[in-house]
């Protein structure tokens, strides 16, 4: 791959050549980010599984399907 002078020669990344991160987008969503990024963390910081964090959120009255976190884990985790 050639570079032209000035540029960095790749897509997306800055010049001290660290990648630019974009927030993902929660548009769409049924549910509040805080829930849907607590899920996330939850899983992705504690060693649960999908329906485990579905239990641990039906105790705080929040209703949710191990599907539905499993998604948002391959989306936002």
């Amino acid at each position: 791959m050639r570079c032209l002078e000035g540029s960095t020669g790749w897509s997306g990344v800055g010049r001290a050549g660290l990648v630019e991160a974009v927030a993902p987008s929660y548009k769409g969503f049924r549910f509040p980010v805080e829930i849907i990024s607590h899920c996330v963390w939850l899983y992705h910081r504690f060693p649960l599984r999908f329906r485990e964090v579905q239990e641990m959120m039906l105790e705080r009255g929040v209703v949710v399907s191990h599907e539905t976190v499993r998604q948002w884990c391959g989306k936002f985790g």
